[in-house]
Order: structure tokens, then sequence, then C-alpha cells
């Protein structure tokens, strides 16, 4: 989004700070968590932190309850076919 393009911008402009400040981490709820959650670890990667980006998604992915991960999965299976 908007956010993360800014805070690209700022980043490759040398303003690390200014560019986490503008885009921080999600928040842990909402129904929009798990697509912020890859926005965010994606915005990491193009900071050279993709480490960092890796473990955001192994935590988010180790809160979420079993059944959601699964019907998730199972859906964008059929959708993909």
């Amino acid at each position: 989004g908007l956010r993360q393009r800014l805070a690209t911008l700022l980043y490759q402009n040398g303003h690390q700070e200014a560019a986490d400040q503008a885009f921080p981490p999600p928040a842990d709820n909402g129904a929009a968590a798990s697509q912020l959650a890859v926005s965010y670890a994606n915005y990491l990667g193009a900071t050279k932190r993709a480490a960092q980006g890796e473990t955001l998604l192994a935590d988010y992915l180790g809160r979420i309850p079993v059944w959601l991960r699964v019907s998730r999965e199972i859906f964008w299976r059929r959708s993909r076919i």
C-alpha cells in the first residue's frame, strides 16, 4: 500500500528510521492481520532485513489457530484451480 511505498522510498534515500516510522509493524488482530504481516515482511525483505521478515511470519503463523490455517490453505488451493 501507500505506507509501504513511502517507507521504501525513505529507505532508498537513506532515511531508515523515518521509513520504519512510516510503516510500523502490524497489530496482531483484525481481519487484515495476515495481509499486513505479509506486507510488512516484504518491506523488511526490501530493506535488507529478510531474516526479520521470516521470523515475523513464523511468529504470526504460530499464533493463529490451526483450523484457521488449514481453512485458508484449502480456500487458497481451491481458488487456484
